[in-house]
């Protein structure tokens, strides 16, 4: 059978294929899955001689809707693919070995038009491996960043048309549109470095970093402490709770109320905005139990090069500020700087972050 796209795990051990009729396939190195293939192995091109077909529509019947898939990538830990449901919409799911499969949802949040669902058939994904995010091609001419926060997915038109096909270039998106003209789009402008608060608290408790507040004077803490306690409430006890936090649901339940409890206890500090003084430019906040510290905006740069120093760039850095602007920039400028874990919270103010 030809493959329009072959792709394999970081290992080379695992491939997933995608063939012209929209079906899934896989191989492994070995031969099929179940290992009982007698024409298991390479052919003398190197290429795996045998390929399972993944039955996606079959194991997920009632479950998901099926797919016609269009696009296939590998990243540097899993699988994505792309396909157009009986709905017309594009989907995407994405899986470790191409066994089992979790859906990506294409839902993006702008200020002025809310909640936005991507349209349109996924011709092609790129994945670039500096950002370690997937971009969609869509023949909508939306182009569509799947980021580190499943909540901030990006959707952008650029084009009238469709975009048939693209490459990635050093840092530019060259992408092909149906009229046969090349669009070029740097990929500073269509990265998503935004993340979620709920990413950000479940990051931080599991494996520590720091806030930085860019804003203007302090920033509302009883406006976070409420959107916190409300947060907690509406997400105990759910499955995107119990991934993010580990443990069963009772488990789960448990330390939001105590959480809840410990925000109440800290209201009137955080009310006042007590603050600690500490070394340099910063001071010390609390962000809904999470302690923040303020630095202002002209100072970023010398406290990441400080910073980078002292902790190395795989520290975990959220900014935040009063409309989101100053965080965007100051999270791409640290990536810039070398920073792998450096992101934007986005604005304090109302729609301009996510929860």
């Amino acid at each position: 059978m030809g493959f329009l796209t072959i792709c394999s795990d970081a290992a080379g051990r695992v491939r997933l294929a995608l063939a012209a009729d929209g079906t899934l396939w896989k191989s492994f190195d070995g031969g099929s899955q179940g290992g009982k293939d007698q024409n298991a192995g390479k052919d003398e091109n190197g290429a795996f001689a045998h390929w399972d077909p993944v039955d996606f529509n079959g194991l997920y019947a009632g479950y998901y809707t099926p797919c016609h898939f269009t696009a296939l990538v590998g990243t540097n830990v899993d699988f994505a693919a792309a396909g157009t449901g009986a709905d017309g919409l594009p989907y995407v799911f994405r899986s470790l070995r191409g066994g089992v499969w979790d859906q990506v949802a294409l839902i993006g949040k702008t200020p002025m038009d809310g909640m936005v669902q991507a349209r349109g058939r996924v011709n092609a994904m790129l994945f670039e491996p500096a950002t370690e995010q997937i971009f969609l091609l869509c023949d909508s001419g939306e182009l569509v960043t799947l980021p580190d926060c499943p909540k901030c997915v990006r959707i952008r038109k650029v084009a009238d048309q469709a975009i048939v096909s693209g490459r990635i270039f050093g840092e530019t998106l060259e992408l092909s549109l149906l009229d046969g003209m090349v669009l070029k789009v740097g990929i500073s402008d269509v990265v998503q470095y935004r993340i979620s608060y709920s990413y950000a608290r479940g990051y931080l408790a599991s494996h520590g970093g720091t806030i930085v507040w860019l804003g203007q004077g302090q920033p509302d803490f009883e406006q976070v402490t409420c959107t916190t306690t409300k947060t907690m409430q509406v997400m105990g006890g759910n499955r995107e709770t119990v991934q993010v936090m580990g443990g069963n649901r009772e488990t789960v339940q448990a330390r939001n109320r105590e959480t809840v409890r410990a925000t109440c206890r800290n209201r009137e500090t955080v009310r006042a905005g007590e603050q600690e003084e500490t070394a340099g430019a910063e001071r010390a906040y609390q962000f809904g139990g999470i302690r923040t510290i303020s630095i202002p905006p002209d100072d970023v740069t010398d406290w990441l090069r400080e910073t980078l120093t002292r902790d190395g760039k795989e520290r975990f850095l959220a900014f935040w500020c009063d409309y989101g602007v100053q965080a965007d920039a100051a999270a791409a400028g640290a990536r810039r700087m070398g920073y792998t874990m450096a992101f934007s919270l986005g604005g304090e103010r109302e729609f301009l972050h996510v929860v």
